[in-house]
């Protein structure tokens, strides 16, 4: 079995060709760059140098696999042209699956990142092609990465308002349950939710968790997005994608992001999904 995965210098791409790789899957990861290759071919896959959006480059690729796994680099605004010209190569070529990956309410026609991938949702299902769609929770190693650690205090900033539930899920799992979904063929059709909390958690509640875990003090503060917007990470966007990641951020701020349970996830895995404890434990070395 051959597989294509698009995006693959991102978290969520190293992590699913590194499951794949795992299970023997011989795996071609997409990266923008040759500065991107070290890491994939470190994973034991063969990396594709090109543009996501270059058809020679789409072409090239899709043709060389048996499935492709498709992630969209995040806050692009033409995601649904991209994903439709991916279709369009698949269809006259010899593709058994493409997965595609989503996110757990797509459905939410207000906040563009999750609209576009219901759109492309759509575009699959009217595809003739054979597909799974993954729709996993925001990752816990969105708010862990965000770790800042002081002498005596570890400090996250993100910005969440600190009261608001937000379902989660590890990374890990996510790569975990898709190189299942991907490798067998009775999960054809499926949209499959991936979450590893069975109740929405806050960032206060998840600080309370982790407290536990350190010596160290350990608090939470919202930073606006309005208060990061100089910061280097936007400074990759355009306008309208930072008005995008604010009408995200805004949608969870007023009623949280509170949708799935850990019971697919636990299915799939087998086992229980991690808990942000274990995730925390797992990366946090006390300095």
């Amino acid at each position: 079995m051959k597989i294509l995965v698009t995006d693959g210098n991102s978290i969520t791409g190293k992590t699913v060709i590194s499951e794949l790789v795992r299970l023997g899957v011989e795996v071609y990861g997409l990266v923008p760059d040759d500065v991107s290759t070290y890491d994939i071919e470190e994973l034991g896959a063969r990396s594709l140098i090109g543009d996501i959006r270059d058809k020679f480059i789409l072409e090239k690729g899709i043709r060389a696999v048996d499935r492709i796994y498709h992630i969209c680099p995040p806050w692009l605004l033409d995601e649904v042209e991209i994903a439709n010209k991916i279709i369009k190569i698949a269809q006259d070529c010899e593709i058994s699956l493409i997965g595609y990956h989503s996110i757990i309410t797509p459905h939410i026609e207000g906040v563009p990142s999750h609209w576009n991938k219901m759109q492309v949702q759509m575009l699959l299902m009217k595809s003739n092609l054979p597909f799974t769609v993954i729709q996993p929770a925001m990752c816990m190693q969105n708010f862990l990465d965000s770790m800042i650690e002081e002498t005596e205090n570890i400090r996250f900033e993100l910005p969440y308002k600190p009261d608001v539930k937000i379902s989660w899920v590890d990374i890990k799992n996510v790569g975990e349950a898709v190189a299942s979904l991907l490798t067998k063929s009775f999960h054809l059709g499926g949209a499959y939710e991936l979450c590893g909390t069975d109740v929405p958690i806050s960032c206060i509640n998840i600080v309370k968790e982790l407290t536990s875990l350190s010596f160290k003090n350990i608090n939470f503060t919202n930073l606006p997005i309005k208060k990061t917007e100089k910061d280097s990470f936007l400074k990759k966007y355009n306008p309208q994608q930072v008005n995008n990641l604010k009408l995200y951020y805004n949608f969870i701020n007023k009623g949280g992001m509170r949708a799935g349970n850990s019971k697919v996830l636990s299915m799939l895995l087998r086992k229980p999904p991690n808990s942000f404890s274990r995730v925390f434990d797992r990366i946090y070395q006390p300095s």
